[in-house]
């Protein structure tokens, strides 16, 4: 008795962990004998170029790059998925990254190294210092409002982040935060502001900050005033500003 079976894809479950598609193409049985032959057939699957030696670490970037490609579009994140959209057999991803965990830590750690960028680069298009705390609150409210996902994959796996002492702030993912403390401190020092514990008064700040952003993502018909004059009414009361008449530049 012989049963022929043509073009029968994906029989074997891990055939994109190598690269191809294993295809079934033919199944024979003797019942005489007691003996089953299966044939498969491989064919190629459309691969991403092969780095050229020493670009090792392009291949893991690109790895990232999929990985926020799929948080962007709230697909889940697997590394089949992850294999997928970057165009890689899945064991590829294995020189970089042992698994999806790893993989999410450090999309979570590029994600706090564009917030603290953005916050940096809004910092840098003023002098005074009130200002200067207002662009890095604002930089943020700016962030969580245009990478929703990744505003939230932050604070999903981010609790490590913060573990570390107030003297290693700066690392990781505090260095966003160390971006209030500084600026605080600073509104202090040129006499912008009262407060006598800015780390305490940025952790106050911080806070408002992520309650605006996280209500406005979810009360969308909610009649919220202006939202740079919530933002600003937060910032210069958390921050203990002394001159609440700075001119400092509004949020869209």
């Amino acid at each position: 008795m012989q049963l022929l079976l043509l073009w029968v894809l994906g029989v074997s479950g891990s055939s994109e962990d190598y690269g191809y598609s294993r295809c079934l193409t033919s199944v024979s049985y003797t019942s005489s004998a007691y003996v089953c032959k299966v044939k498969f057939m491989s064919t190629p699957v459309k691969a991403r170029r092969r780095n050229a030696r020493g670009q090792g670490a392009r291949l893991r970037d690109e790895i990232l790059d999929a990985s926020l490609r799929l948080i962007d579009s709230a697909a889940e994140v697997t590394l089949r998925a992850v294999a997928r959209e970057a165009g890689i057999a899945a064991t590829s991803i294995y020189g970089h990254f042992a698994d999806v965990e790893q993989i999410l830590a450090a999309v979570t750690a590029r994600c706090f190294d564009e917030l603290t960028a953005a916050i940096h680069a809004a910092q840098a298009t003023v002098r005074d210092p009130v200002q200067q705390l207002e662009a890095a609150c604002n930089a943020y409210l700016d962030y969580a409002e245009r990478r929703p996902a990744r505003y939230s994959l932050l604070f999903r796996r981010a609790r490590s982040l913060y573990a570390a002492p107030r003297d290693d702030m700066q690392a990781s993912g505090g260095a966003a935060f160390g971006a209030l403390v500084d600026s605080v401190a600073a509104c202090a020092a040129a006499g912008r502001s009262s407060s006598t514990d800015p780390f305490a008064d940025a952790v106050a700040l911080w806070s408002a900050l992520h309650g605006l952003a996280s209500l406005r993502a979810v009360m969308t018909d909610f009649q919220w005033p202006a939202q740079d004059d919530t933002a600003r009414r937060i910032i210069h009361h958390l921050g203990c500003i002394i001159d609440t008449d700075s001119a400092a530049p509004r949020r869209r």
